[in-house]
């Protein structure tokens, strides 16, 4: 009996057939969910954007009322001399503003906004040449930790050759151009003055001793202002200086620095003033070394976040605030960062 051919082919046709769009039906939910996905992650990364961006207002937002309120206060009260009793904060009407430090909670649209004011006045000036003269130590600074001195000796060494303009080597610790190119640093070393106090931490081994704070701000170095900008000089203000430079810089004895450093905390978390808490002669010593005045100069501090678990932003950023504003000549930036 003869086969029927057409009939086999036309079972091989259909079980192709069945393939090709069970193939096709997978594949375009393949799409379809992939197209979900997609627009489920863009969808999350524009919440996320958003809500960074409402951070990002809200600091900027909250940055200028701090302006406009210290201002206020400057009017209110020209003469300034921080750590006075009579400056603790009573309440939204009674709350001073000054540059020493202590944290104000902002009401500011329903934002969680904190800020504090310090003084730019604050760290070692490296915008001269040659920078290391005011970078010098002493070994008695570094206590018993001998070979730590003598490492911060070569860094200074180093540091005079960045900013040189020739190529000779400096025989305790210099780097050149072709020091910086077997590291992988060319075209380094810039053989000019430094244009930003970050810069200092390019030079190897420097970052031992130049630590960003707990912000992520080399504040133990004054800030070089940019072209057309004054130099921001003076003593370092006290209520500014953070507690390690504090330790390293102050003149005095190991007993005394911390005695001083919980006198300070004292004062921002009690309001007692240093002259409540500490010796008159020692009290006398730090008067001589810092300033308790305001140089003019501010470093603002500014955390925002818009509500309860959503992302926020920390912003610093320093300027010369004037309590009369010249037109065309209102703020000078000196700084403006965002740390997160």
């Amino acid at each position: 009996m003869k086969k029927d051919n057409n009939i086999n082919i036309s079972h091989n046709e259909s079980g192709v057939a069945l393939i090709f769009v069970m193939s096709i039906m997978v594949l375009i939910a393949l799409l379809a969910a992939s197209i979900t996905t997609l627009a489920l992650i863009s969808n999350q990364i524009s919440k996320v954007t958003c809500d960074m961006d409402q951070s990002v207002y809200l600091a900027e937002g909250a940055l200028d009322r701090t302006i406009w309120l210290l201002r206020n206060d400057r009017k209110l009260h020209p003469t300034r001399s921080l750590g006075n009793v009579d400056y603790v904060a009573g309440g939204d009407d009674l709350e001073r503003y000054m540059a020493d430090g202590l944290e104000h909670k902002l009401d500011y649209y329903d934002g969680k906004v904190t800020v504090s004011i310090l003084d730019a006045a604050v760290g070692k000036d490296i915008s001269d040449s040659p920078p290391t003269k005011n970078l010098v130590r002493t070994q008695a600074s570094f206590g018993d930790d001998y070979e730590k001195w003598e490492r911060y000796k070569l860094i200074l060494g180093a540091i005079k050759d960045y900013v040189d303009t020739n190529d000779m080597v400096q025989l305790n610790g210099g780097m050149e151009f072709d020091d910086y190119v077997s590291i992988g640093l060319e075209p380094l070393p810039r053989n000019d003055k430094f244009e930003f106090r970050e810069e200092l931490l390019l030079i190897p081994g420097a970052e031992e001793f130049f630590l960003p704070d707990r912000n992520g701000v080399v504040s133990s170095l004054r800030i070089i202002p940019s072209k057309g900008l004054q130099t921001i000089s003076g003593k370092d203000n006290f209520y500014s200086t953070n507690n390690d430079s504090f330790a390293s810089d102050a003149q005095l004895e190991s007993s005394e620095i911390d005695a001083v450093i919980d006198a300070r905390k004292l004062w921002i978390t009690e309001g007692i003033p240093l002259s409540d808490s500490l010796d008159p002669n020692l009290l006398a010593k730090i008067n001589a070394q810092y300033s308790m005045r305001e140089s003019g100069y501010y470093t603002f501090l500014i955390k925002a976040q818009p509500g309860a678990n959503l992302p926020g932003k920390v912003l610093t950023c320093t300027l010369m605030v004037p309590i009369n504003l010249v037109s065309g000549k209102d703020f000078q930036f000196y700084e403006w960062q965002f740390l997160q």
